[in-house]
């Protein structure tokens, strides 16, 4: 006889642990890293398990399992090697039904919390919102790096407010540990990074992160380094790749009470490692910044920003800091002990605060300006940077609530890429140029799509910088040879001009560069295929420039001896045959 059951899981259940490939809908570059959850169930019940993934993301009211055996006293172990290995399935309810028969599951009767349109909607803005945090982090950063970069912008967006889910957490920056926990693990699976959810018991009713660096694994707990109640610009790194014996010990009324404020908990991986240990970053309460190819970080115990590399600790002063800021509460001539400095990075400037001003460095030419000088008669306690606009926490002390204020638009940069509507494009943006899929450039047959996108600065000391183009990947399978031609000459416009009548057959060999069989010109990042994979971006490094301009045109030779040549299009509409620049005026930003 069949038995139809209905069942409501707190989201705080504790089970072992499994290992499932985290996938999405939407097109990825990126292998996927694996969040763990209950292994050897997984392994038992794979194919079920599939069948319910598959049932969910379609929608099914009703999803038959009876073909699998599995026992009915297995239900919730199910559910939850499910619930906590996909966390873009959010619209799964944690009410659930089935059927069974004999002491076995034949019927998983999923509840959604939306209607399929609506679930539709909010998965479409969880995967969107999901890319902008994936944006942040550069292809060429080490496992730990990555770990490090969405730790802190998850924390920086982020506030602990009950009552939410996953998808509140990524979309609105609203959750408690179970959503940081989750979407925490999603965005290391989509850089490739293994992740563990780790959960204690019903005693201490949290949830966190293991994640695996270099083979080895370590406690991530993003919800406790953010700090409650929110305050902007602060990010701790005080539970950031720890051992299972470096949780702080637990204090009740100034008494300690446990070993360790993490207990009672189930892991399937051990962390013996002390690597981190005593790594700069447990110093750091802000950000730790990325520009100019160098990690930023403000270490609180000495009051310094360093430029810092997380994989060997190693790290170079950059600025002392000598600030105090006024505990107006205590009245006049008081002062915190603490500093209130964030670092944060917009392109290729540090930004970092004092009590009155905001800074600005420049990595690329070593200038440090005032951004913005406080009119407030409050100091300024921390600031941050979304979506290109800095803002400030101007308030009477550290622990006021006050509303972020908008103090101003990032220093803008010379753009990475530049689309054929002057659109300013990332490196990691998903960039599927569809929109020019009708377009030909002038390139006949097959060849269309070949587009050079501009210049991107690069390292000062060595006066390097790259051109880059892209094309069609179908292009690549029936081509003989693809690369740059490449000019310099005293200015740019004359750099331009020489480089105007040249052709592959009548420019000097030594100009001519091949990135056919090149591992240095198609690597890394600037290899890297679009999202939907049908676009790859070439580029071609020029070093040692002095103060000469440089011209460069892209060149595509077919199977049939037939060259083609690439237009560049710069931000104005303006067409040229070549992309050209000169060293002065790409420091001045003003290269296109």
């Amino acid at each position: 006889m069949k038995k139809l059951l209905s069942v409501i899981l707190a989201v705080v259940m504790v089970t072992s642990a499994l290992s499932v490939t985290a996938t999405s809908a939407f097109a990825d570059t990126r292998e996927a890293g694996v969040i763990h959850f209950n292994d050897d169930f997984l392994e038992n019940n794979r194919e079920a398990i599939d069948d319910i993934i598959e049932g969910i993301e379609s929608y099914q009211e009703s999803i038959d399992i009876s073909k699998y055996n599995i026992s009915k006293s297995e239900y919730l172990t199910l559910y939850t090697t499910i619930y906590y290995t996909r966390p873009d399935l959010f619209y799964l309810s944690n009410t659930f039904q089935y059927y069974s028969s004999g002491g076995k599951l034949t019927q998983w009767i999923p509840v959604y919390k939306y209607d399929a349109q609506t679930a539709q909607q909010k998965r479409a803005e969880f995967e969107q919102r999901a890319q902008w945090y994936l944006k942040k982090v550069r292809a060429d950063m080490s496992d730990l790096e990555k770990a490090l970069v969405v730790h802190d912008e998850l924390i920086l967006n982020s506030e602990y407010i009950f009552d939410t889910d996953v998808y509140d957490l990524m979309v609105r920056g609203q959750g408690v540990c179970y959503c940081y926990a989750g979407a925490y693990a999603y965005l290391l699976s989509k850089l490739g990074v293994n992740t563990e959810q780790v959960m204690s018991s019903e005693t201490m009713n949290h949830q966190w992160n293991k994640v695996q660096i270099d083979g080895k694994w370590y406690h991530v707990d993003v919800t406790w380094d953010d700090p409650t109640p929110d305050q902007i610009g602060r990010v701790n790194h005080t539970y950031f790749m720890l051992a299972d014996d470096e949780f702080p010990p637990q204090e009740e009324n100034g008494e300690i009470i446990r070993e360790y404020d993490h207990y009672d908990y189930t892991s399937q991986f051990e962390s013996t490692d002390h690597r981190f240990a005593s790594y700069r970053f447990r110093s750091c309460c802000s950000r730790i910044g990325y520009a100019g190819g160098d990690f930023y970080l403000c270490d609180n115990s000495d009051k310094k920003i360093y430029k810092y590399d997380p994989d060997t600790d190693s790290s170079t002063e950059f600025k002392s800091l000598d600030y105090k800021w006024e505990a107006k509460s205590y009245g006049a001539g008081s002062y915190w002990n603490s500093i209130f400095t964030s670092v944060d990075c917009c392109k290729d400037y540090v930004y970092y605060n004092s009590p009155s001003e905001i800074y600005a460095y420049n990595t690329l030419t070593g200038e440090e300006t005032t951004f913005y000088e406080n009119t407030f008669e409050n100091d300024i306690y921390g600031m941050y940077i979304l979506n290109g606009k800095v803002y400030a926490k101007i308030a009477p002390d550290p622990n006021s609530s006050t509303t972020d204020e908008y103090v101003g638009d990032c220093i803008r940069c010379d753009t990475d890429y530049v689309t054929q509507s002057g659109e300013e494009i990332l490196l990691t943006d998903e960039f599927t140029r569809e929109a020019d899929d009708s377009t030909n450039f002038g390139i006949s047959n097959t060849f269309k799509n070949i587009q050079m996108l501009g210049v991107q600065k690069k390292n000062n000391s060595t006066r390097t910088i790259r051109f880059i183009a892209v094309l069609n990947n179908e292009v690549l399978k029936d081509c003989e040879d693809y690369g740059f031609i490449a000019l310099s000459s005293g200015d740019m416009d004359r750099a331009r001009a020489n480089i105007s009548a040249l052709t592959l057959e009548t420019a000097n060999k030594r100009n001519v560069f091949s990135c056919k069989e090149s591992s240095n010109n198609v690597s890394g990042e600037y290899g890297q295929y679009s999202a939907d994979k049908k676009y790859k971006y070439i580029t071609f490094a020029v070093k040692n420039i002095g103060d000469c301009g440089v011209a460069a045109m892209f060149y595509l030779k077919d199977a049939n001896g037939n060259v083609y040549y690439a237009p560049y299009i710069n931000g104005e509409g303006g067409v040229f045959n070549n992309c050209a620049v000169d060293w002065a005026t790409i420091i001045n930003n003003e290269g296109n």
